[in-house]
């Protein structure tokens, strides 16, 4: 009769081993397909026509005009300011380890900006 009693003590904690571990590799899992989800959201945002028009501007703007900002028109520089806002944005969710940093870098052209 005691063998049973720790046969079945045994089979309980082998049956929570499992679930603790089965829970843990889920854990992971649903952290990568969190971060997949953000990039495809932001690469969404990158991909889209205003996006890449600011983009565009920002690149083919000429460095020395930035110094002389403040004195005109604020509107002028509303690429720069949305370029600027998606790479905080990027930046924010890299520090909180909410998305890889070597996946930003492979997928958003960061150093190049």
């Amino acid at each position: 009769m005691v063998d049973i009693v720790e046969f079945s003590a045994i089979v309980a904690a082998a049956g929570v081993l499992v679930g603790v571990i089965y829970y843990i590799i889920d854990m992971r899992g649903q952290s990568k397909n969190r971060q997949t989800e953000i990039t495809l959201r932001l690469d969404e945002t990158w991909e889209s026509k205003d996006f890449l028009e600011s983009y565009i501007t920002v690149l083919d703007r000429d460095i020395k005009e930035y110094d002389t900002w403040r004195r005109g028109n604020a509107r002028k520089w509303m690429a720069e300011m949305q370029m600027s806002g998606f790479f905080e944005t990027l930046g924010f969710l890299v520090r909180k380890k909410l998305v890889d940093l070597e996946l930003v870098y492979n997928t958003f052209p960061v150093i190049q900006t």
